[in-house]
């Protein structure tokens, strides 16, 4: 025993085994990685200038909700009622669970009927057809 219990270190599971290490002998710190992208892209003073966030996923599923970027996006965005949207590669799981985070839009390039391989090989242009398809989402809402 070194002095150090990481068996309960957040960040410190199955996948985090280095970190727990670094912690333990390096008397490291975790950090959260959303925290620190979103500091080093100046996205808090950001924020207070926009009217809404558009961001991107590869895959919006239940990990989404449990912490990947675009949770952080969106629980900063909701605390400040800013709106946000996301295009992503693909979408799995309940809207329902996006629209509580203050997803409003949600543009996934791979669609149904439309192999994996062949969204990634076109990524570029449906990346574009999606940004243009939330631009009227945005811009010309339903009646």
């Amino acid at each position: 025993y070194i002095g150090v219990d990481v068996s309960r270190l957040p960040g410190g599971g199955a996948a985090g085994g280095i970190a727990a290490g670094a912690v333990a002998f390096l008397n490291a710190k975790i950090e959260s990685g959303v925290q620190m992208v979103m500091e080093a892209t100046g996205f808090f003073d950001k924020i207070n200038k926009v009217d809404m966030v558009i961001t991107g996923e590869g895959k919006m599923d239940r990990q989404t909700v449990e912490g990947k970027v675009v949770k952080g996006i969106a629980d900063v965005s909701r605390k400040k009622n800013i709106p946000v949207a996301v295009l992503c590669g693909m979408v799995a799981g309940d809207k329902e669970i996006w629209r509580k985070m203050g997803i409003v839009h949600c543009l996934p390039l791979v669609r149904e009927g439309v192999p994996v391989d062949k969204a990634m090989a076109q990524a570029a242009v449906l990346l574009e057809q999606r940004a243009f398809e939330l631009a009227a989402r945005i811009f010309q809402p339903e009646k």
